[in-house]
């Protein structure tokens, strides 16, 4: 029957997933600092008892939180990109997809660039879970790369200092849209900072 939900939602599962999406809000919102299970409650429009018969904790609701696509791109959303690039391109051009397709991934996630502003200027044992999560999606597309990686020690360096750059302009772009002339949200910028990410790559693995 058209239209008929194959899963049915009950109550729990709404509950739960209330629960979670106002765990985005408040931090968005409040940022780590103000965040708490009451304000969390307060947004679903629930008890707070109510969040201890879903989840063991404040640690176990944010880590679900920390895992849903709504907070962080999967690794196959991520590794689609990179797979796309073909193992042709060989393990430096699967790595600028990686940083590109993260790039794009960050910028349809506006909510999620509220936190990483907010974690910018606080850190918690809260931001430290999502910050856990966010390595776990990393590992996890760089374990899939194909062809010959070189085994060299400032590769994790560079790996490390591209992905923060992409941090900052999607942060930035949230925040104040320009930041050296290039705004990502601007497809014709968006295309010179993709030159820009394989330019770097291409550079940095022909010098290890």
């Amino acid at each position: 029957m058209a239209g008929k939900k194959v899963i049915p939602i009950g109550r729990t599962m709404t509950t739960r997933q209330r629960l979670v999406a106002s765990v985005g809000r408040v931090l968005a919102r409040e940022g780590f600092k103000g965040f708490g299970l009451g304000k969390v409650a307060l947004e679903a429009g629930v008890d707070r008892r109510v969040i201890s018969r879903h989840f063991g904790g404040l640690a176990e609701l944010v880590d679900e939180f920390a895992r849903s696509p709504e907070f962080w791109p999967t690794t196959a959303e991520i590794r689609a990109g990179m797979e796309a690039a073909g193992p042709g391109d060989g393990p430096e051009g699967q790595l600028a997809a990686f940083h590109k397709g993260f790039l794009r991934a960050l910028l349809n996630r506006p909510q999620t660039l509220d936190i990483l502003a907010w974690e910018l200027m606080e850190r918690t044992s809260v931001s430290r879970m999502l910050e856990q999560a966010r390595v776990r999606v990393a590992l996890e597309c760089f374990e899939g790369l194909t062809g010959e990686t070189p085994d060299a020690p400032g590769l994790t360096g560079i790996v490390a200092v591209m992905g923060a750059a992409v941090l900052f302009f999607a942060v930035r772009a949230r925040l104040g849209g320009h930041f050296g002339g290039l705004d990502p949200n601007d497809p014709a910028d968006l295309a010179r900072i993709d030159t820009a990410v394989d330019a770097l790559v291409c550079g940095v693995f022909s010098r290890l």
